[in-house]
């Protein structure tokens, strides 16, 4: 989408080709997540504080992890946001390993959810490390045992 309109502004105006390389897409893409995550994130913690999704601490855990009690957990949600924005904006859709970045990366963003959501609903309980790991292993090993 994005590059149709580099390539549209570079028959007016050749010096927006520059904007077709792909290590200056990078660099775009980059500032593009970073200034996202500086606009919003103090309003996605705040959210993350006043729905109550913090750190629950185990009642058997060490006395120094109190201090950990109620720290927004789910950043990963920001992160997660500006990262697929600006590789939206800025990506070429036509590269299938763009596309494979973005369902490696939603793959995995689904484990750590799914962890903390296990985490918060149960009172500091988590997804095995056993099966957390055979999840991940079965993603990255299966374009191997496929070909």
């Amino acid at each position: 989408m994005f590059l149709e309109l580099i390539s549209f502004l570079a028959s007016i105006d050749t010096g927006f080709n520059v904007l077709s390389y792909l290590t200056v897409r990078a660099v775009f893409a980059m500032m593009t997540a970073l200034l996202i995550t500086l606009v919003l994130g103090k309003w996605i913690i705040s959210k993350l504080e006043q729905y109550e999704i913090g750190q629950v601490i185990r009642d058997d855990g060490p006395e120094t992890h109190e201090e950990k009690k109620g720290t927004p957990t789910m950043g990963g949600v920001l992160i997660l946001f500006a990262f697929f924005t600006s590789m939206i904006i800025w990506g070429d859709w036509r590269n299938p390993y763009l596309w494979i970045v973005l369902l490696t990366a939603l793959l995995f963003s689904l484990i750590g959810f799914i962890d903390d959501y296990l985490k918060l609903k149960r009172n500091s309980l988590r997804i095995d490390k056993k099966y957390s790991l055979i999840l991940l292993r079965l993603y990255i090993l299966y374009p191997v045992f496929n070909n």
